[in-house]
């Protein structure tokens, strides 16, 4: 094989690899979107139950903030994740929703 040969072969790898990783990032993507759609789901539920529950007593004030803080953060760590994913070639990625911090806790 001549190094003309070489070299053809070489970007006919690198060319496929290319494709094989875009098309993991993009099975993530669904995955992605998944999580964002679930943790906006949570918050919402949480929003709605958590007054109750703090003046049932169920739940101490701290710990409520302590928990909406957390799933807060996880939903700005999955929108940078989108946020970044939206940025390779060929990927689609849309937010079904706001994801910041609303909560009256």
């Amino acid at each position: 094989m001549n190094e003309a040969e070489k070299a053809e072969l070489q970007r006919d790898l690198d060319t496929a690899q290319a494709i094989v990783m875009l098309q993991v990032e993009k099975g993530l993507l669904d995955g992605i979107q998944e999580a964002c759609d679930e943790l906006l789901r949570e918050l919402g539920v949480r929003e709605r139950c958590y007054p109750k529950w703090l003046q049932a007593g169920k739940l101490s004030r701290t710990e409520a903030r302590d928990r909406m803080d957390r799933l807060s953060n996880a939903c700005r760590l999955i929108q940078g994740i989108k946020d970044a994913a939206a940025k390779l070639p060929d990927c689609d990625v849309t937010s079904s929703g706001d994801m910041t911090d609303s909560t009256p806790f």
